[in-house]
Protein backbone atom coordinates (compact mmCIF):
# COMPACT_ATOMS: atom_id res chain seq x y z
CA UNK A 1 0.00 0.00 0.00
CA UNK A 2 1.28 3.00 -1.18
CA UNK A 3 1.15 6.39 1.42
CA UNK A 4 -1.43 7.84 -1.55
CA UNK A 5 -3.35 4.71 -0.99
CA UNK A 6 -3.55 5.07 2.71
CA UNK A 7 -4.38 8.82 2.67
CA UNK A 8 -7.07 8.03 0.18
CA UNK A 9 -8.79 5.67 2.37
CA UNK A 10 -8.31 7.92 5.22
CA UNK A 11 -10.19 11.26 3.21
CA UNK A 12 -13.02 9.16 2.32
CA UNK A 13 -13.52 7.93 5.03
CA UNK A 14 -13.83 11.44 6.45
CA UNK A 15 -15.90 12.30 3.76
CA UNK A 16 -18.14 8.93 5.15
CA UNK A 17 -18.73 10.73 8.12
CA UNK A 18 -20.14 13.93 6.64
CA UNK A 19 -22.28 11.91 4.74
CA UNK A 20 -23.82 10.97 8.11
CA UNK A 21 -23.60 14.48 8.87
CA UNK A 22 -26.17 15.49 5.55
CA UNK A 23 -28.31 12.64 6.68
CA UNK A 24 -28.73 13.84 9.94
CA UNK A 25 -29.37 17.66 8.97
CA UNK A 26 -32.38 16.38 6.35
CA UNK A 27 -34.44 16.06 9.02
CA UNK A 28 -33.38 19.63 10.69
CA UNK A 29 -34.25 21.36 7.13
CA UNK A 30 -37.54 19.29 6.82
CA UNK A 31 -38.70 20.69 10.54
CA UNK A 32 -37.59 24.06 9.57
CA UNK A 33 -39.47 24.56 5.94
CA UNK A 34 -42.92 23.10 7.97
CA UNK A 35 -42.39 25.19 10.68
CA UNK A 36 -41.98 28.51 8.10
CA UNK A 37 -44.53 26.86 6.64
CA UNK A 38 -46.96 27.20 9.83
CA UNK A 39 -45.34 29.72 11.51
CA UNK A 40 -46.22 33.67 12.20
CA UNK A 41 -42.55 34.27 12.76
CA UNK A 42 -41.14 34.38 9.39
CA UNK A 43 -37.79 36.29 9.68
CA UNK A 44 -36.73 34.11 12.04
CA UNK A 45 -37.79 30.74 9.94
CA UNK A 46 -36.58 31.71 6.97
CA UNK A 47 -33.17 32.88 8.57
CA UNK A 48 -33.04 29.14 10.07
CA UNK A 49 -33.77 27.47 6.86
CA UNK A 50 -31.46 29.24 4.88
CA UNK A 51 -28.58 28.65 7.57
CA UNK A 52 -29.66 24.97 7.43
CA UNK A 53 -29.38 24.91 3.76
CA UNK A 54 -26.41 26.45 3.38
CA UNK A 55 -24.81 24.24 6.50
CA UNK A 56 -26.28 20.91 3.99
CA UNK A 57 -24.45 22.41 1.04
CA UNK A 58 -21.51 22.84 2.34
CA UNK A 59 -21.30 18.90 3.73
CA UNK A 60 -22.39 17.68 0.80
CA UNK A 61 -19.81 20.13 -1.28
CA UNK A 62 -16.71 18.32 1.81
CA UNK A 63 -18.44 14.86 1.24
CA UNK A 64 -18.42 14.92 -2.33
CA UNK A 65 -14.56 16.66 -2.61
CA UNK A 66 -13.64 14.09 0.22
CA UNK A 67 -15.12 11.17 -1.69
CA UNK A 68 -14.56 11.47 -5.22
CA UNK A 69 -11.86 13.91 -5.33
CA UNK A 70 -8.90 12.83 -2.97
CA UNK A 71 -6.44 12.38 -5.56
CA UNK A 72 -6.30 16.62 -5.89
CA UNK A 73 -6.42 16.53 -1.99
CA UNK A 74 -3.67 14.87 -2.01
CA UNK A 75 -1.54 16.87 -4.66
CA UNK A 76 -2.62 19.98 -3.06
CA UNK A 77 -1.05 19.26 0.27
CA UNK A 78 1.14 17.00 -0.50
CA UNK A 79 0.13 14.14 1.97
CA UNK A 80 2.24 11.26 -0.17
CA UNK A 81 5.33 13.40 -0.16
CA UNK A 82 8.48 12.66 2.36
CA UNK A 83 7.97 9.16 3.76
CA UNK A 84 11.27 7.45 3.33
CA UNK A 85 9.18 3.88 2.10
CA UNK A 86 7.20 3.93 -1.04
CA UNK A 87 4.89 0.97 -0.17
CA UNK A 88 3.74 0.38 3.64
CA UNK A 89 3.29 -3.12 4.24
CA UNK A 90 0.69 -4.26 7.05
CA UNK A 91 0.20 -7.87 8.44
CA UNK A 92 -3.47 -7.64 10.38
CA UNK A 93 -4.57 -11.05 11.36
CA UNK A 94 -8.48 -11.54 11.02
CA UNK A 95 -8.15 -10.82 15.05
CA UNK A 96 -6.62 -7.48 14.82
CA UNK A 97 -9.31 -6.18 12.22
CA UNK A 98 -12.29 -7.32 14.30
CA UNK A 99 -10.39 -5.66 17.57
CA UNK A 100 -9.99 -2.59 15.94
CA UNK A 101 -13.13 -2.63 14.29
CA UNK A 102 -15.07 -3.21 17.40
CA UNK A 103 -12.83 -1.06 19.70
CA UNK A 104 -13.96 2.15 17.34
CA UNK A 105 -17.77 1.07 17.19
CA UNK A 106 -17.79 1.05 20.55
CA UNK A 107 -16.31 4.36 21.42
CA UNK A 108 -18.45 5.97 18.42
CA UNK A 109 -21.25 4.54 20.94
CA UNK A 110 -19.98 5.95 23.97
CA UNK A 111 -18.51 9.30 22.32
CA UNK A 112 -21.71 10.25 20.42
CA UNK A 113 -24.28 9.15 23.20
CA UNK A 114 -22.45 10.65 26.05
CA UNK A 115 -23.67 14.33 25.09
CA UNK A 116 -27.28 13.21 24.74
CA UNK A 117 -27.55 11.58 27.85
CA UNK A 118 -26.08 14.70 29.82
CA UNK A 119 -28.47 16.82 27.76
CA UNK A 120 -31.47 13.82 29.22
CA UNK A 121 -30.29 14.48 32.66
CA UNK A 122 -30.17 18.16 32.37
CA UNK A 123 -33.66 18.55 31.61
CA UNK A 124 -34.88 16.51 33.64
CA UNK A 125 -33.31 18.11 36.71
CA UNK A 126 -34.78 21.31 35.15
CA UNK A 127 -38.29 19.87 34.90
CA UNK A 128 -38.42 18.62 38.29
CA UNK A 129 -38.32 21.73 39.84
CA UNK A 130 -41.36 22.39 37.52
CA UNK A 131 -43.44 19.46 37.48
CA UNK A 132 -44.39 19.74 41.55
CA UNK A 133 -43.64 16.11 41.79
CA UNK A 134 -44.96 14.65 38.08
CA UNK A 135 -42.85 12.01 36.59
CA UNK A 136 -42.34 12.85 33.01
CA UNK A 137 -41.59 10.88 30.29
CA UNK A 138 -38.09 11.83 30.08
CA UNK A 139 -37.08 8.80 32.32
CA UNK A 140 -37.54 6.38 29.31
CA UNK A 141 -34.79 7.73 27.14
CA UNK A 142 -32.76 8.19 30.26
CA UNK A 143 -32.91 5.01 30.62
CA UNK A 144 -32.05 4.21 26.48
CA UNK A 145 -29.11 6.08 26.49
CA UNK A 146 -28.03 4.96 29.64
CA UNK A 147 -28.38 1.20 27.67
CA UNK A 148 -26.38 2.40 25.03
CA UNK A 149 -23.35 3.38 26.85
CA UNK A 150 -23.32 0.63 28.39
CA UNK A 151 -23.26 -1.47 25.65
CA UNK A 152 -19.89 0.91 23.78
CA UNK A 153 -18.02 0.06 26.93
CA UNK A 154 -19.13 -3.59 26.94
CA UNK A 155 -18.26 -3.76 23.20
CA UNK A 156 -14.99 -1.53 24.49
CA UNK A 157 -13.70 -3.78 27.67
CA UNK A 158 -14.59 -7.08 25.67
CA UNK A 159 -13.24 -6.66 22.49
CA UNK A 160 -10.59 -9.78 22.57
CA UNK A 161 -13.55 -12.42 23.76
CA UNK A 162 -15.78 -10.84 21.43
CA UNK A 163 -13.24 -10.86 18.50
CA UNK A 164 -12.69 -14.78 19.32
CA UNK A 165 -16.41 -15.39 18.69
CA UNK A 166 -16.54 -14.18 15.52
CA UNK A 167 -13.11 -16.06 14.65
CA UNK A 168 -15.11 -19.33 16.44
CA UNK A 169 -18.09 -19.26 13.65
CA UNK A 170 -15.67 -18.01 10.84
CA UNK A 171 -14.97 -20.74 8.70
CA UNK A 172 -11.01 -21.86 8.36
CA UNK A 173 -10.00 -21.23 4.53
CA UNK A 174 -12.09 -17.44 4.01
CA UNK A 175 -11.43 -16.54 0.93
CA UNK A 176 -9.55 -19.54 -1.01
CA UNK A 177 -11.39 -21.70 -3.56
CA UNK A 178 -12.15 -25.18 -3.19
CA UNK A 179 -10.97 -27.61 -5.85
Amino acid sequence: MTPGSLFSIILKILGIFFVKDIVATIPDLVSNVLFLIKSDAEGESAFTVGYTVIQLALFFYISYFLIFNTHRLIDMFKLDKGFEEEQFSFNLSATSVYIIAITVTGAFIVVTELPNLCRLIYNILESKGDSFGVRNSGISALIISVVKILIGLLLTGERKRIAELFLKNQPENVGEQKE
